[in-house]
């Protein structure tokens, strides 16, 4: 499993090989899951070098997308999984969960190929999707860490990230600028912890 720029051939979730980049890629997922220019630019910066992006492609083509960003853990860092997109004739048959799972574990090992290259790391997702959250309840390498029943203040994160932008944008003028922030929805969000052989054998 490789990176968004060498889109890995996917085949029942073992991966095959690698083939060149592939930029029209991201336009593929971006239909498919962004529907406003807000979450077009959301797309963006997952896309920018803050997360790696990985495309799982099955006889050659993509079927699946994934980001990798980060997030503190008191005083170590754990991996944090954004965006899974699965293409709708591919929904449904488990590719999206071996293609998630698979990401993981790289994480966890301290693949070259992960979030954290030769540094093992648990990984964090979210979902409001409740197939995929009965999916990954179902499965004991992830642990539900968090459930919300609707988002927190977005006036608050809209400050809170406008502060973090700002500063970042001192050290790079040529940052994105972010004027945006996440809650102020009705939506349940359930939160989960990949620990991969550890779940296993408890």
């Amino acid at each position: 499993m490789v990176e968004w720029s060498k889109a890995p051939h996917w085949k029942c979730g073992v991966p095959q090989g690698t083939e060149g980049s592939n930029p029209s890629l991201s336009a593929i997922f971006c239909a498919q899951k962004m529907a406003n220019e807000a979450a077009r630019l959301l797309f963006t910066v997952f896309a920018s070098c803050r997360a790696k992006c990985y495309i799982g492609v099955v006889n050659g083509q993509p079927v699946c997308h994934v980001a990798m960003s980060s997030r503190n853990k008191g005083s170590s860092v754990e991996a944090r999984g954004c965006r899974l997109v699965v293409l709708p004739e591919w929904q449904g048959a488990g590719v999206g969960m071996r293609f998630l799972n698979a990401i993981c574990e790289m994480n966890l090992q301290g693949d070259p190929g992960g979030r954290f290259p030769g540094r093992p790391v648990t990984t964090l997702f979210h979902t409001s999707h409740p197939g995929l959250a009965a999916a990954l309840r179902r499965d004991r390498r992830w642990r539900q860490v968090s459930a919300t029943l609707y988002g927190q203040s977005k006036s608050k994160c809209i400050l809170t990230m406008a502060k973090s932008n700002a500063k970042r944008r001192k050290s790079n003028p040529n940052a994105i600028a972010i004027s945006s922030g996440y809650g102020g929805h009705f939506r349940a969000v359930q939160g989960f912890r990949y620990v991969g052989a550890e779940g296993l054998n408890a």
